[in-house]
């Protein structure tokens, strides 16, 4: 198997394992707590549809530090209220949470590790992931083309 091919199905199966977790998620949980009165208002803003799932999942998510920064932000409004919140959740409830939060999280620090690694070495990921007889250098390709004219 290539390299390529092992890459994409580590990233479907990664992205596949997510949308599961983020259904079950958002169709547990969420669907309780808009059916609460007092935690509906909690949610937080939805810019679009299933941004509230996130708001969730990240306000029973984040560390207690970034709880009360957010808290004290003009912004707050944004996120969900994880004190009015985290008396309607379960175990369950908060271990998916925490699933979805470093899975969401996981591939940014996967591309800043990415980005180092770039910057340290100073070749790049996409060479580094293509065969050698697949990737061509855009110098042989000019001199190629030169040659052809």
């Amino acid at each position: 198997m290539d390299l390529e091919l092992i890459i994409f199905i580590i990233i479907m199966c990664w992205a596949i394992f997510y949308w599961i977790v983020y259904i079950i998620f958002g169709q547990v949980l969420l669907r309780k707590l808009r059916k609460n009165p007092i935690t509906k208002k909690s949610l937080g803003l939805e810019f679009v549809s299933g941004w509230d799932i996130l708001n969730v999942a990240f306000s029973l998510s984040y560390p207690v530090w970034m709880r009360e920064v957010a808290k004290k932000s003009p912004l707050s409004f944004l996120e969900a209220d994880y004190d009015a919140i985290y008396p309607y959740t379960t175990k369950f409830d908060r271990v998916l949470a925490k699933i979805i939060y470093c899975m969401t999280g996981a591939p940014v620090l996967f591309e800043l590790g990415f980005l180092i690694f770039e910057a340290i070495t100073g070749k790049s990921r996409f060479l580094l992931l293509m065969s050698k007889g697949k990737v061509r250098d855009s110098k042989k390709i000019k001199q190629d083309q030169k040659e052809r004219d």
